[in-house]
């Protein structure tokens, strides 16, 4: 995208950018999140690597950060909301159909040194030019970061509601999704000298999520994973990572085992 900057804490953004919501979507390189993938509340409510074309501002007022954008809406003749949330609706630029825009915004409070407190939603009709239906689509997410030394505790929760999702070409016997999860690290190497070379983190974490697809069926359809891992970071651009997921749902038990390895460049 192209952005100016005024230089009094305010500036405009033109073209493709990611859309500002929850804490991993702006931010989602692997080095970002201890885990081996992203939690499913920032997979399949705020899609993660989600980004459309727009335009919009930015700015600070005090000790408050803004953005806010109108930019392309998602597809409902993709969205398959019963298997993978909002994910299948995002459009990412290329090609997008523009019938229905969306507006997004973003608000975040950073007046205490390591906290981040904020709220950010998503609003538009999803139907684009393929179907009579608006597809009315609102998205809420609250989120909150805090770091001190070798802690981090993150959080978040989010929903979504589609419009008339029985009427989807996969149509969905709910309207509305939720989620949320909390997960705390103690990167046990902070402060440790490395004997002039670079700094590195191993980070041991735990997090707790629940998410629902058809959170307004009177039947309990919630998934609850905990999940407890490992992340070491040998370079501040590589990260190894190993967790045990034990998720819970209306369909069995099961634990999940992943191993993942990521870098930015």
């Amino acid at each position: 995208f192209l952005q100016y900057d005024s230089g009094n804490d305010w500036g405009v953004r033109f073209g493709h950018m990611l859309v500002p919501m929850g804490l991993i979507n702006e931010f989602h390189e692997p080095t970002t999140f201890w885990s081996a993938n992203r939690p499913q509340t920032e997979r399949l409510i705020l899609p993660s690597t989600w980004h459309e074309n727009g335009v919009g501002g930015f700015g600070r007022i005090g000790d408050f950060d803004w953005r806010a954008y109108a930019l392309t809406g998602f597809d409902a003749a993709g969205l398959n909301i019963e298997e993978s949330g909002m994910r299948d609706g995002r459009q990412n630029g290329s090609s997008a159909a523009a019938d229905n825009l969306a507006l997004t915004a973003r608000l975040d409070y950073r007046g205490i040194t390591g906290l981040l407190l904020g709220v950010s939603m998503w609003s538009g009709d999803s139907g684009q030019a393929g179907s009579d239906e608006g597809f009315a689509t609102t998205i809420w997410d609250v989120h909150g970061q805090y770091d001190q030394g070798p802690l981090r505790i993150r959080g978040v929760w989010a929903d979504a509601e589609v419009e008339d999702a029985v009427l989807l070409p996969t149509s969905s016997a709910s309207d509305s999704l939720s989620g949320w999860y909390i997960e705390a690290g103690w990167d046990l190497f902070a402060g440790r000298d490395f004997a002039n070379q670079a700094p590195q983190a191993l980070t041991p974490f735990v997090r707790f999520e629940s998410i629902d697809l058809q959170a307004d069926i009177l039947a309990d359809t919630a998934e609850d994973r905990t999940t407890i891992g490992l992340a070491w970071q040998p370079h501040e651009q590589i990260i190894f990572k190993l967790d045990w997921t034990a998720v819970d749902s209306a369909v069995g038990n099961e634990d999940v085992v992943q191993a993942a390895m990521g870098y930015v460049f």
